[in-house]
């Protein structure tokens, strides 16, 4: 779209989709420098029930549902039973870009020590290793409110 930071592209030319667009144009504006992926605002028709947005690494797109875009209910909606490590529309893309990054991070360790690695799908289990053992030991036991105390102690959340 026009005037765009992210190569953003909806499925038709409606108020609802170009300002969804211009949400999630604002949210990438803190990505600065960053190789940003192509974003698809799409239908939630179109998607699973309980997808509120996805990182497709072999495409290199990050796909939004448009509900989340929606409004503040729509968005809590996949997001209360607490699945989901995020409090609202910004906290979910950022989450999806840190797949991003991740995916970024594999790709260069994989090309960087090509001999470590049996593939692309093996240097990003390796690199993901660390953060699922933590989660395991440390995060596994509590709800994902208690964890986000602990990092954001100064923020009210809603159980």
């Amino acid at each position: 779209m026009k005037e765009m930071q992210a190569n953003i592209w909806t499925e038709n030319r409606t108020k609802k989709y170009y300002d969804a667009a211009r949400q999630v144009d604002k949210i990438l504006g803190g990505y600065v420098g960053e190789n940003l992926p192509e974003i698809v605002i799409i239908d939630s028709r179109k998607l699973p029930k309980t997808v509120a947005a996805s990182y497709q690494q072999s495409k290199e797109v990050l796909y939004i549902n448009s509900d989340i875009l929606r409004d503040y209910e729509s968005t809590q909606n996949y997001l209360k039973d607490g699945y989901f490590a995020a409090l609202d529309a910004n906290c979910i893309i950022r989450h999806e870009m840190i797949h991003k990054r991740n995916w970024d991070k594999a790709k260069a360790e994989y090309r960087a020590y090509p001999n470590k690695y049996r593939n692309l799908d093996d240097a990003i289990a390796q690199l993901d290793l660390p953060v699922y053992s933590y989660t395991k030991i440390v995060v596994e036991p509590f709800s994902v409110f208690d964890v986000l105390e602990v990092f954001m102690g100064d923020v009210k959340w809603q159980r």
